[in-house]
């Protein structure tokens, strides 16, 4: 399984931890197909890696 690391700054960060717990409940649930679940981990790892790179 695809891991992630993640920097935070947001002043709403309640909002942000609720957001990644359902982000963690989808990649963790069997129910859901690998592929999607992997799909999933590499679109936030994309998001994240253009965002970190454009500030």
């Amino acid at each position: 399984m695809p891991r992630m690391n993640i920097n935070v700054v947001a002043t709403e960060l309640e909002k942000v931890k609720e957001v990644f717990g359902v982000l963690n409940d989808v990649t963790k649930d069997e129910r859901v197909p690998l592929s999607v679940r992997e799909e999933v981990m590499d679109k936030v790892n994309s998001i994240l890696e253009s965002t970190n790179s454009d500030g």
